[in-house]
């Protein structure tokens, strides 16, 4: 009984620390992926599309079309779900002492910059690949079209 009883309170000691370590990269996530870069995410998500149709139809998308994408893109990912897919990910290529030094980074002021500034360039690039890659694609698809008609 007492065997019983020490491996009960092993494994439940084990559990509580498994749920410790999946809480600090939990947290971990949360403080190195903040709102605003989901937000961004979504937009980068939905913007290329408006900025496509926008261009293929030479005209403004109505505004309620706008929302109704951005609403799509929502509710493709939520949040927290891209919290648990970011903690699941870091979990398994960092230990939790490198989580620490990946988190006093991201309060560091260079990470905090970083913050800031990572929404606008990833909507930065994100833009020039709406801009580039439509036409590129149209361009390669063209050329395959005239290399299958060539004997």
């Amino acid at each position: 009984m007492r065997t019983f009883a020490a491996a009960l309170a092993l494994l439940l000691c084990l559990s509580a620390r498994a749920d410790d370590t999946r809480a600090a990269y939990t947290d971990a996530a949360r403080s190195m992926v903040p709102r605003e870069r989901y937000d961004a995410m979504v937009e980068g998500m939905y913007r290329p599309l408006v900025a496509s149709a926008e261009a293929s139809n030479n005209a403004k998308m109505p505004p309620e079309s706008v929302q109704e994408l951005r609403k799509a893109a929502q509710s493709a990912f939520s949040y927290d779900e891209l919290i648990k897919w970011t903690a699941d990910a870091y979990q398994k290529r960092f230990t939790p002492e490198e989580m620490k030094q990946l988190v006093a980074f991201y309060r560091s002021p260079l990470g905090l910059k970083l913050e800031r500034e990572q929404p606008r360039m990833q909507q930065e690039i994100l833009r020039k690949v709406a801009d580039v890659v439509p036409q590129r694609m149209q361009a390669a698809l063209q050329k395959q079209e005239r290399l299958k008609k060539t004997p």
